[in-house]
């Protein structure tokens, strides 16, 4: 089932394509009967039309050659070779070589019309090398006939003739007369510019043979003929032939060949001595003329036109190019700035993240600054405050206790004087046991208040500090000893432990240490005390210097 429908739809395709290319060459050969029947305008409109509803590249080509055709006939040379040039272009970009052939020929007949004969035969040996190559004969006889045309020398219209021949023999097969009347006065013309008459009256007469729909190369058949038995001083014939030539200018309607003819015909009469109407002839030649050089200013002035409107598009285009140019330029340069802003802003945020971050590593520094200087601060008052809770203490031991006691011992004494001797022995007992006291108080005191460190020891006491530090967790402290068992003066151990607690806080807020070790040695009379950490060092020599 999918099968059938498969094959039902590629039919349909198949179909729809053969209608479209039948409707396509049914315009065209409207498009072609419009030109022949020289309404170039209507076909001008029916080609445009016709492009507009068929894209397809090859289309395009051929009503770009019908478009060139109708420029042609129009009189409007460049706008004509336009339209060849893109039609070649396109034949180009499909790899279409044969149809390229063709257009050579219409480019060739557009140099042609223009007396730039050498340009022509460069295009017609073009499409005589790709009939050749393609097998093609139509287009083989084409590019001969126009060849030979460009022979105009004297040297080389036998060439010419021959040429013109291999044409008419093709068109002769293919059953084209129209084409073969038009060798057929080719050669004709070639006889008479060489003088051979004969040759060039049997020629002409043998193109008359066909029966064919009368045209322009009728036309200039007839008046050869008369020119023909003119130069044989055939007078009589030579004025049928040019009276049939002018009957047939009615229906045809080619001033130039009219003119032509008319002119020949005025010298004619004037050969016969019938002046007035030679006289008639002439002044419809001036007329003739005179139209002639309106319809070439017509024709000038349209071509003048079309020259500007061409100016006029390429402005046009120049003019879109360069505004397109502006805004593409304009768009890479908000692009750009675009992106130099975007990097900035984001350089500008890192920035900013940067001393942030660093403005919190500062802080948090800072703030681990304080929490050691606070813990440094906190163990060192502990320690300062129990020296100086026991040096007050001291104190009020020594100025109050003492001379309470040391006064009560006066009293004590002065009764003693007055009492029996066995009293008085009992007393001297009491003064006695006074006596201690006030010398125990004054020991204490001396040694709360000028040196704690004789109660814990100076050991004990390094060790308690050394722990409460430790106990912070901000610095381990590590406290080796040798020799101080042997006793150091109170005096040295109370400067050694000044240094300690100097160094430990230094060690902390400054070199930001987190080890620190302490070693005393006393050695006979003399006490080192070393003191090492891992924190920041500084440059002796840089401080020096301030």
């Amino acid at each position: 089932m999918s099968r059938h429908i498969a094959l039902s739809f590629i039919a349909l395709l198949l179909t729809t394509q053969l209608i479209g290319q039948t409707s396509f060459d049914s315009e065209l050969a409207i498009i072609d009967s419009t030109l022949n029947q020289t309404n170039f305008k209507l076909a001008m409109a029916r080609i445009d039309s016709v492009a507009a509803e068929n894209p397809e590249l090859s289309r395009q080509a051929k009503l770009h050659i019908r478009r060139g055709h109708a420029f042609g006939g129009i009189g409007q040379p460049k706008a004509r070779l336009e339209e060849y040039l893109k039609a070649l272009d396109i034949w180009r970009k499909v790899g279409n070589e044969h149809e390229q052939g063709n257009t050579y020929l219409s480019i060739g007949n557009t140099y042609w019309d223009k007396d730039r004969f050498d340009e022509a035969l460069v295009f017609y040996r073009k499409t005589l090398e790709t009939g050749i190559k393609y097998n093609d004969r139509e287009q083989q006889a084409g590019a001969l006939e126009n060849i030979a045309a460009c022979y105009t020398d004297k040297d080389s219209l036998l060439s010419a003739i021959n040429l013109f021949r291999g044409s008419a023999e093709y068109y002769l097969g293919e059953k084209d007369y129209v084409s073969v009347e038009r060798c057929y006065n080719s050669i004709g013309h070639r006889f008479q510019k060489l003088g051979m008459l004969d040759s060039a009256m049997a020629t002409y007469h043998r193109a008359l043979r066909f029966d064919v729909k009368p045209s322009v190369a009728t036309g200039y058949i007839l008046n050869n003929l008369g020119l023909v038995y003119e130069t044989k001083n055939e007078l009589d014939s030579a004025q049928k032939y040019y009276s049939a030539c002018l009957a047939l200018c009615d229906t045809i309607n080619s001033i130039k060949l009219e003119r032509l003819v008319v002119r020949n015909l005025a010298e004619l009469y004037a050969l016969q001595g019938d002046s007035a109407t030679a006289y008639n002839f002439l002044q419809r030649h001036r007329k003739l003329t005179y139209q002639k050089s309106l319809i070439d200013k017509d024709r000038e002035v349209i071509e003048l036109q079309e020259e500007f409107h061409a100016a006029e598009r390429e402005l046009e285009i120049e003019r879109q190019k360069a505004l397109r140019n502006a805004l593409i330029g304009t768009l890479v340069f908000l692009i750009i700035i675009s992106g130099l802003i975007l990097f900035f802003v984001r350089r500008n945020q890192r920035i900013k993240l940067q001393l942030a971050n660093q403005t919190i590593a500062l802080k948090d520094a800072e703030i681990s600054g304080m929490f050691s200087d606070l813990t440094l601060q906190r163990a060192t008052a502990q320690a300062e405050g129990e020296l100086a809770e026991r040096r007050r203490f001291g104190r009020e031991l020594h100025d109050r206790i003492g001379p309470m006691l040391s006064s009560i011992k006066l009293k004590f004494s002065a009764v003693s004087e007055v009492m029996d001797a066995k009293d008085a022995e009992d007393m001297e007992n009491g003064l006695h046991l006074l006596d201690s006291s006030v010398e125990e108080i004054r020991r204490i005191s001396h040694n709360l208040s000028s040196g704690v460190l004789a109660k814990l020891g100076f050991v004990t006491m390094i060790d308690q500090l050394v722990e409460r530090i430790n106990n912070t967790g901000e610095l381990a402290v590590r406290f080796t000893h040798h020799g101080l068992s042997e006793g150091v003066p109170l005096s040295v151990e109370n400067e050694l432990v000044a240094i300690i607690q100097e160094i430990v806080h230094n060690a902390l807020k400054h070199a930001k240490a987190r080890t620190l070790s302490i070693d005393i040695t006393k050695d006979d009379n003399e006490v080192s005390l070393v003191l090492e950490d891992d924190g920041r060092g500084f440059n002796p020599e840089t401080v020096a210097d301030g």
